[in-house]
Protein backbone atom coordinates (compact mmCIF):
# COMPACT_ATOMS: atom_id res chain seq x y z
CA UNK A 1 0.00 0.00 0.00
CA UNK A 2 2.86 2.38 0.76
CA UNK A 3 4.25 1.86 -2.73
CA UNK A 4 0.89 2.82 -4.28
CA UNK A 5 0.78 6.00 -2.18
CA UNK A 6 4.23 7.00 -3.42
CA UNK A 7 3.84 6.41 -7.16
CA UNK A 8 0.17 5.67 -7.96
CA UNK A 9 -1.76 2.54 -9.00
CA UNK A 10 -0.74 2.67 -12.68
CA UNK A 11 2.96 2.40 -11.85
CA UNK A 12 2.35 -0.40 -9.35
CA UNK A 13 0.25 -2.38 -11.86
CA UNK A 14 2.61 -1.78 -14.81
CA UNK A 15 4.84 -4.82 -14.14
CA UNK A 16 1.74 -7.03 -14.22
CA UNK A 17 1.82 -10.12 -16.38
CA UNK A 18 -1.23 -8.88 -18.33
CA UNK A 19 -0.22 -5.24 -18.82
CA UNK A 20 1.67 -5.63 -22.11
CA UNK A 21 -0.90 -7.82 -23.85
CA UNK A 22 -2.30 -6.42 -27.11
CA UNK A 23 -2.09 -2.69 -27.64
CA UNK A 24 -3.01 -1.42 -24.19
CA UNK A 25 -3.11 -4.52 -22.03
CA UNK A 26 -5.77 -6.45 -20.16
CA UNK A 27 -5.09 -4.40 -17.04
CA UNK A 28 -5.90 -1.13 -18.76
CA UNK A 29 -9.03 -2.50 -20.43
CA UNK A 30 -10.33 -4.05 -17.23
CA UNK A 31 -9.75 -0.78 -15.38
CA UNK A 32 -11.73 1.20 -17.98
CA UNK A 33 -14.51 -1.41 -18.09
CA UNK A 34 -14.72 -1.05 -14.30
CA UNK A 35 -14.41 2.74 -13.98
CA UNK A 36 -16.64 3.99 -16.80
CA UNK A 37 -19.87 2.22 -15.76
CA UNK A 38 -19.13 2.89 -12.09
CA UNK A 39 -18.68 6.60 -12.72
CA UNK A 40 -21.65 6.85 -15.06
CA UNK A 41 -23.90 5.01 -12.60
CA UNK A 42 -22.98 7.38 -9.79
CA UNK A 43 -24.89 10.19 -11.53
CA UNK A 44 -28.34 8.52 -11.41
CA UNK A 45 -27.77 7.60 -7.76
CA UNK A 46 -27.08 11.24 -6.91
CA UNK A 47 -30.34 12.12 -8.69
CA UNK A 48 -32.24 9.43 -6.75
CA UNK A 49 -30.88 10.70 -3.44
CA UNK A 50 -31.78 14.32 -4.24
CA UNK A 51 -35.27 13.29 -5.39
CA UNK A 52 -35.83 11.23 -2.25
CA UNK A 53 -34.81 14.15 -0.07
CA UNK A 54 -37.16 16.44 -1.99
CA UNK A 55 -40.18 14.16 -2.37
CA UNK A 56 -40.28 12.25 0.91
CA UNK A 57 -41.33 13.99 4.09
CA UNK A 58 -39.13 13.88 7.22
CA UNK A 59 -41.28 10.95 8.33
CA UNK A 60 -41.04 8.77 5.22
CA UNK A 61 -44.45 7.56 4.16
CA UNK A 62 -45.52 6.04 0.82
CA UNK A 63 -46.37 8.64 -1.81
CA UNK A 64 -46.43 9.07 -5.60
CA UNK A 65 -42.62 8.85 -5.80
CA UNK A 66 -42.47 5.49 -3.97
CA UNK A 67 -42.79 3.17 -7.03
CA UNK A 68 -39.93 4.90 -8.84
CA UNK A 69 -37.80 4.81 -5.69
CA UNK A 70 -38.52 1.08 -5.28
CA UNK A 71 -37.50 0.45 -8.92
CA UNK A 72 -34.19 2.24 -8.35
CA UNK A 73 -33.67 0.25 -5.15
CA UNK A 74 -33.97 -2.97 -7.16
CA UNK A 75 -31.30 -1.79 -9.59
CA UNK A 76 -28.82 -0.94 -6.83
CA UNK A 77 -27.72 -4.53 -6.00
CA UNK A 78 -27.18 -5.30 -9.70
CA UNK A 79 -25.01 -2.20 -10.06
CA UNK A 80 -23.04 -3.10 -6.93
CA UNK A 81 -22.54 -6.69 -8.08
CA UNK A 82 -21.24 -5.64 -11.51
CA UNK A 83 -18.96 -3.04 -9.94
CA UNK A 84 -17.60 -5.66 -7.54
CA UNK A 85 -17.03 -8.22 -10.29
CA UNK A 86 -15.23 -5.81 -12.61
CA UNK A 87 -13.20 -4.35 -9.73
CA UNK A 88 -12.19 -7.88 -8.75
CA UNK A 89 -11.11 -8.69 -12.31
CA UNK A 90 -8.96 -5.55 -12.40
CA UNK A 91 -7.47 -6.30 -8.97
CA UNK A 92 -6.63 -9.87 -10.02
CA UNK A 93 -5.01 -8.82 -13.30
CA UNK A 94 -3.10 -5.87 -11.87
CA UNK A 95 -1.97 -7.02 -8.45
CA UNK A 96 -2.58 -10.70 -7.69
CA UNK A 97 -0.96 -12.06 -10.85
CA UNK A 98 2.02 -9.76 -10.31
CA UNK A 99 2.43 -11.04 -6.76
CA UNK A 100 2.09 -14.68 -7.85
CA UNK A 101 4.63 -14.25 -10.63
CA UNK A 102 7.13 -12.64 -8.27
CA UNK A 103 6.57 -15.57 -5.91
CA UNK A 104 7.32 -17.99 -8.76
CA UNK A 105 3.79 -19.37 -9.01
CA UNK A 106 2.38 -19.84 -12.54
CA UNK A 107 -0.86 -18.02 -13.20
CA UNK A 108 -2.09 -19.79 -16.28
CA UNK A 109 -2.70 -18.02 -19.53
CA UNK A 110 0.55 -16.48 -20.74
CA UNK A 111 -0.45 -14.44 -23.79
CA UNK A 112 3.08 -13.16 -24.38
CA UNK A 113 4.41 -16.47 -25.67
Amino acid sequence: MLKMNECGPAEVAAPSHYDSVWSRGWVNWSLWIHLVPTTVMSLPWMFVIVQALRKFSPIPLPNAYSPRHKFCAKLAPINMLLTTLMGSVFYWLAFVTQTLLHAGVGVGLDWRT
